[in-house]
């Protein structure tokens, strides 16, 4: 029974840390995608308050 616990748990903490490094990886993608768009958005703003 202890061992039926034990593989249960160290499963748990595989599918955790899986998913954790998904999450950040999909963070990252979304992050380096997201940051020229942001900031070109920033720059046509303040390029069109100027004019």
């Amino acid at each position: 029974m202890k061992n039926i616990i034990t593989y249960i748990l160290c499963a748990l903490e595989w599918v955790l840390l899986y998913i954790f490094g998904l999450y950040v990886f999909i963070s990252n993608i979304l992050i380096s995608a997201l940051t020229p768009v942001v900031f070109f958005y920033f720059v046509s703003h303040v390029v069109l308050k100027i004019f």
